[in-house]
């Protein structure tokens, strides 16, 4: 019983580990919704994305990273 239980915390750990490492992805939406409202898109593009479409991506990105940490330091606790 005592192998299993050991096995189970590092599972939890690696659990952990894998939440907050796919939170940092998260960023990446982050940054896209940043390159949607870029003055080099707006300025180069035939037609700009509409503006709505940068803020989705922003609110988004912060609020799937934000879950994520918070649910993979948890997971560490």
């Amino acid at each position: 019983m005592e192998k299993n239980l050991s096995t189970l915390t590092i599972l939890h750990y690696v659990y952990g580990g894998l939440l907050c490492f796919l939170g940092l992805f998260m960023l990446l939406f982050v940054a896209l919704g940043h390159f949607f409202s870029s003055e080099w898109l707006l300025a180069n593009a035939h037609e700009p994305p509409p503006p709505f479409l940068a803020a989705l991506f922003k609110w988004i990105g912060w609020g799937l990273f934000v879950f994520l940490e918070i649910k993979g330091v948890l997971n560490f606790i």
